[in-house]
């Protein structure tokens, strides 16, 4: 009789013992941010001394962007507002990395197309200004509303940019 008792706790035992283990071996930590080292680590824009800014300010970089963004076919068809937030990270050094769009209301095809051409755009601009701690550049993710608006960004591109 107590044999037969044993077994299954042993069985429990055994079955308890062997997920934990593999749960120890295979675990993933919750966020990458918590491996990283501190110069590697990415902070939010409220969670710095000093944020990043770019040269001349959010309505020079509005200006640029517009300036530099080239848009798809699929989305020149389409007439109305398309309001994004562009998202990407500030670099120690002011470069951009990690940039794409989000909230989108865009089928897939023309999304993904508009995403690059904001990539190419924030690739070509100038660097920004980086964010700081304890006077410390480091890594900002920054997150900026944009609103496309077809008809009037075409218009103004086209004054911007005389030599097309």
């Amino acid at each position: 009789m107590k044999k037969i008792l044993l077994i299954p706790f042993l069985a429990l035992f055994t079955g308890a013992y062997a997920q934990s283990d593999l749960e120890k071996r295979f675990a993933v930590p919750k966020t990458q941010q918590a491996l990283a080292p501190a110069e590697e680590r990415v902070y939010t824009v409220r969670n710095v001394d000093s944020p990043p800014a770019y040269t001349g300010g959010i309505e020079a970089f509005y200006k640029e962007l517009k300036r530099k963004l080239w848009l798809p076919n699929g989305i020149k068809q389409e007439q109305g507002i398309f309001p994004v937030v562009i998202s990407f990270t500030v670099e120690k050094d002011g470069s951009l990395s990690d940039a794409k769009l989000r909230d989108m209301v865009h089928s897939e095809g023309s999304a993904l197309a508009l995403q690059n051409e904001f990539v190419k755009a924030l690739i070509k601009m100038d660097k920004w200004n980086p964010g700081k701690i304890d006077q410390k550049p480091v890594r900002v993710r920054v997150d900026v509303p944009f609103t496309i608006k077809i008809d009037e960004l075409e218009t103004e591109r086209n004054l911007l940019r005389p030599d097309r």
